[in-house]
């Protein structure tokens, strides 16, 4: 190993303690082209990318204030789905639009991963948290996600619109 130029410290050879992660910054570059990606996966439309898009980043946005702010931490996740629930009825209702499921779909997976899997991980393999509170910090965040759905939904109700597509 001398040859190649490594040296081995104290804290190990495989130590992460130098190691930081990404930017934030970077995220607004991977966002867009995540959506685009499940854009394409979910067979939406060219014209509608644009829309995941945002979708996409004002979910991203809103969750990533709302975990800054400890009381919001908890109900991250429903805020954010929220804002996506809203913004993609307000797009179904401008362009008078049947659905606007892809767009709810692409937005709600992007915040997923941020809220249960890479954290509840990592946190559990550093000794955080047990896997009790890896299990209810998944059924928090699942439960958030689906009443801040369902809230948007109600917030846009509409009969009309209802019983013409045929829902209950």
């Amino acid at each position: 190993m001398a040859a190649r130029g490594w040296t081995e410290s104290a804290e190990g050879f495989a130590s992460y303690s130098s190691c930081s992660g990404l930017s934030m910054w970077w995220w607004f570059l991977w966002v867009p082209i995540s959506s685009v990606g499940f854009s394409i996966w979910f067979k939406a439309h060219w014209k509608r990318w644009p829309a995941t898009i945002v979708a996409a980043a004002i979910g991203l946005v809103i969750q990533t204030y709302c975990d800054r702010i400890h009381v919001l931490r908890p109900i991250s996740a429903g805020i954010g789905s929220f804002a996506v629930g809203v913004f993609s009825s307000v797009y179904g209702r401008v362009l008078c639009s049947a659905s606007s499921a892809d767009i709810v779909f692409v937005g709600i997976i992007q915040l997923v991963p941020g809220s249960t899997g890479v954290r509840s991980f990592v946190s559990l393999l550093s000794d955080e948290l047990s896997a009790s509170s890896l299990t209810m910090s998944m059924l928090s965040t699942s439960i958030s996600i689906a009443v801040g759905l369902l809230l948007s939904n109600g917030a846009f109700y509409s009969e009309h619109r209802r019983f013409k597509l045929g829902s209950f």
